[in-house]
């Protein structure tokens, strides 16, 4: 089992009565057909480290060093893991339960699921949350996140790209797939801006060898133009790795790529 390590973290003095407070981020629900639009809301997470928890144990227990913590903790997910492995639900003190689930679909009754782990909250743990407050509620649009391209025929990762070459372009919800979805590269209009006009992009037709939500993988169209610059436009009605599919496109605009 991976062991717990101390990692870094500002020290976070739980023993200051203040309330808690998160920023939620509201996308519309494009899944559920409703006479009013309806919205599901995101958390952004603040991270409170392992070496916080192992600090606010051995405040509250002083005889017991960070060491000793340490131990405890990485043998405790080792024996819920095990556990977890021959097939039990794990009771996790007072803040619920690890068990085993099936995952996903099959396609006929003499198919097995696959098995994931998954944790049931108890009250004491729900309850726990019932004061936290909302600072505010922010509304964006969904849309896919590129981190990377990279020009498979070089191996560079950048904005240059070659001529009728293969592109890896990484990143999150990149899945592309319903009506109206594809890849495209446009063309733009001045610095910053492509073209209003669809006919002029042009479209990636050859089959992604990639499609997932982490990396798509294609060629290049053969029709552009070198010394040119585009930028790559994702349009797709999936969203992570849902499943289901949007009644709405989310379109996603790299930055501007030079074709040499």
């Amino acid at each position: 089992m991976a062991e717990m390590k101390q990692d870094g973290g500002s020290f976070i003095d739980l023993t200051e009565k203040t309330e808690g407070h998160v920023s939620v981020n509201l996308q519309k629900n494009n899944l559920v057909e409703s006479e009013s639009q309806m919205y599901h809301g995101k958390v952004e997470r603040k991270r409170y480290s392992a070496k916080n928890i192992l600090d606010e144990v051995c405040r509250r227990l002083p005889t017991v060093n960070s060491g000793t913590a340490v131990s405890v903790l990485n043998a405790q997910a080792d024996v819920i893991c095990d556990a977890l492995g021959n097939g039990y639900a794990v009771k996790f003190g007072k803040l619920g339960t690890f068990y085993v689930a099936s995952k996903g679909l099959v396609s006929g009754q003499d198919e097995k699921p696959d098995l994931t782990a998954k944790f049931s909250p108890s009250g004491y743990l729900r309850s726990s949350v019932k004061d936290v407050k909302i600072d505010h509620a922010n509304f964006e649009n969904p849309k896919a996140k590129i981190v990377s391209i990279t020009d498979i025929a070089t191996g560079k990762t950048g904005l240059t790209l070659t001529a009728s070459g293969s592109v890896l372009v990484e990143g999150g919800g990149l899945r592309v797939g319903g009506t109206d979805s594809g890849v495209w590269l446009a063309p733009l209009s001045d610095e910053e801006n492509i073209v209003a006009d669809e006919t002029l992009w042009f479209a990636v037709e050859t089959p992604l060898v990639y499609n997932m939500p982490a990396k798509l993988l294609f060629q290049l169209p053969t029709k552009l133009e070198r010394g040119t610059s585009y930028k790559i436009v994702l349009r797709t009605r999936f969203a992570n790795k849902s499943k289901y599919e949007r009644k709405t496109l989310i379109e996603t605009v790299s930055d501007a790529v030079m074709v040499a």
